[in-house]
């Protein structure tokens, strides 16, 4: 196990961070006024 963590807490944390991610640049594209395809 890497420094302990059980493969649940990995995914979980890397759900986390993706999701972060995602909607920080979503913001971003959307501060700059840049039109989503959706």
């Amino acid at each position: 196990m890497l420094f302990g963590f059980t493969k649940k807490q990995l995914l979980g944390w890397w759900l986390l961070t993706t999701g972060a991610k995602v909607t920080l640049g979503i913001w971003l594209f959307g501060r700059m006024g840049w039109d989503l395809p959706w």
